[in-house]
């Protein structure tokens, strides 16, 4: 018998507001690659596939698959595979593209550059790293921390683990992945958009109808590509959600060019 909250994940849907805003830059990244096969690392159950047009292949690698105990995954749900960032499991070049979209500030600190290089080692093309940057996301996730627990509420296990691991520096961020092609970098979703989404997200008077809304913006998103005017329509109320990506933002969108041809701008 499903538990009540996997038969809440069915009917309201498990995508998020939060998910949308960091992946309308990325889905940007890849729109003007000839659709091949692409390796989502770190999707956890619902990654970026659903979003993608349906040329590309999609093969998802995560340590656990379980974060948001969906019973449905997408009608062209992705090749799934258990790994670890570190050492992925693939010969060198094996894909077009490799996107990693929040992944490294559940990386050890330590292992980064390792998780850097292995990323772009089996991209034969492009690769697209995100993650929050910053002395200003730091703060604003403590802020999301602070806000939460006065109020009396549990402190997701993921919040939680950002502010142990840090969040790089965006300098440094560019610079690791610069060793390995030409890189283009975007600022991504205000900090003041990402304290107010995260909240009412976590908040189930609120969460429920933004996650309702994240399922119609997500289902508009993928029924155009990027650059037609259902997904430009989606996708612009999503970029305003996140805050127009104003100063000072949350997260930083490393798109780099495996063959140097600074293609990703």
């Amino acid at each position: 018998m499903p538990s009540l909250a996997r038969i809440g994940h069915w009917l309201v849907g498990t995508r998020q507001v939060n998910q949308l805003v960091r992946f309308v830059p990325v889905l940007d990244a890849v729109a003007s690659m000839p659709r091949g096969l692409l390796l989502d690392v770190g999707s956890g159950s619902t990654g970026i596939e659903p979003l993608l047009p349906g040329e590309w292949v999609v093969v998802s690698l995560d340590a656990d698959f379980a974060d948001y105990g969906a019973l449905v995954t997408s009608d062209r749900a992705a090749t799934r595979v258990l790994g670890d960032v570190r050492q992925l499991p693939f010969p060198d070049r094996t894909f077009d593209a490799v996107v990693a979209v929040d992944l490294l500030e559940h990386v050890a600190p330590t292992d980064r550059t390792t998780a850097i290089a292995e990323l772009c080692r089996v991209a034969a093309r492009r690769a697209v790293i995100a993650c929050p940057t910053g002395k200003a996301a730091i703060e604003a996730d403590t802020r999301i921390r602070d806000a939460l627990v006065a109020r009396g509420a549990s402190v997701p296990p993921w919040l939680d683990e950002h502010l142990d691991n840090g969040f790089p520096e965006r300098d440094e961020l560019v610079r690791e992945v610069e060793k390995h092609g030409a890189v283009v970098v975007r600022e991504n979703e205000s900090t003041t958009a990402h304290e107010r989404v995260t909240l009412a997200e976590l908040r189930v008077g609120t969460g429920v109808p933004l996650r309702l809304g994240a399922r119609v913006l997500a289902w508009g998103m993928r029924t155009t590509s990027p650059g037609k005017p259902g997904h430009e329509l989606a996708a612009g109320v999503v970029r305003r959600l996140g805050g127009h990506d104003r100063d000072p933002t949350y997260r930083s969108v490393v798109c780099v060019d495996l063959e140097r041809r600074h293609s990703c701008e």
